[in-house]
């Protein structure tokens, strides 16, 4: 009994706070989405990049949706951040083919 009291004591904070991120959620604009993406999958490539951690399919797959999520950036973005992470895309895909190449031109992982 007293479970179901709590639970039902819980429901109209968990409504509220439902509503709230719907709110919110209203507001967001997909650029605020795009560029933490985008650090994201940079950060996560390089490191999988790195010798200690390397997994060559994973940082393909970054590279691969860098590389489509990169030119959505252009006109959203001021020219430099855009410049920043397309130039960040190039060394990428340069630091994976050096790697590619390393390990005998066979990505490793995955």
């Amino acid at each position: 009994m007293a479970e179901e009291q709590e639970k039902q004591a819980g429901q109209p904070e968990a409504e509220e706070i439902g509503r709230r991120l719907e709110e919110e959620f209203k507001k967001l604009r997909v650029v605020e989405v795009l560029l933490p993406a985008a650090h994201t999958l940079a950060s996560l490539g390089w490191s999988k990049l790195a010798p200690d951690n390397r997994d060559l399919e994973q940082a393909r797959q970054a590279i691969d949706v860098l590389r489509a999520l990169v030119p959505q950036l252009k006109g959203l973005v001021e020219d430099d951040v855009y410049r920043s992470f397309d130039q960040t895309l190039v060394s990428m895909q340069l630091a994976y083919a050096k790697a590619v190449q390393e390990a005998g031109g066979k990505p490793e992982g995955g």
